[in-house]
């Protein structure tokens, strides 16, 4: 994987989920290629809610704020979505089993990347591009959460320009 700040491809980011790497555990990035429906992988080095607080910075957004508003609005807990001005709404699924206690296991995926949920053993986020993300959770949760996320872009998102 190459390594990747993700202040470099803030515009162009699928996903985001924590990974574990011959140098540790570190936050793996599916990004867009400038080619059409070709994607690019990286790590960045940092845990996943540092790359998520240094993407919401790329965009200005205060996420506590936004916190505060999806658990009041929707009556949500942990964890919590996203969403960005440029009107992705970033997806939370479960997509690594935790090691040890305290690991991050959660991951964020753009809400208009992900093509369909696929019931198994384990569930699979299966995204436009064609890459296949095993999800930790029962179907239900996930369909759930992709459910919501609908919800909050139609809410609160305003259409891009």
């Amino acid at each position: 994987m190459i390594p990747t700040r993700v202040e470099e491809i803030h515009d162009r980011l699928a996903a985001f989920f924590p990974a574990y790497t011959d140098q540790g555990s570190m936050t793996r990035l599916i990004y867009g290629n400038p080619e059409p429906d070709q994607e690019v992988g990286g790590t960045d080095r940092r845990q996943v809610e540092n790359v998520k607080r240094a993407l919401a910075r790329c965009y200005a957004v205060d996420l506590p704020a936004q916190a505060r508003l999806l658990r009041d609005q929707y009556s949500r807990g942990l964890p919590l979505h996203f969403y960005l001005s440029d009107g992705r709404v970033f997806v939370p699924f479960k997509l690594r089993e935790l090691r040890v206690q305290g690991d991050a296991s959660y991951g964020y995926v753009d809400l208009d990347q992900i093509q369909r949920l696929l019931p198994g053993q384990p569930a699979r986020a299966l995204l436009r591009s064609g890459t296949c993300l095993p999800v930790c959770s029962n179907i239900q949760t996930a369909r759930l959460s992709m459910f919501f996320a609908m919800e909050i872009k139609s809410d609160l998102v305003p259409p891009p320009d």
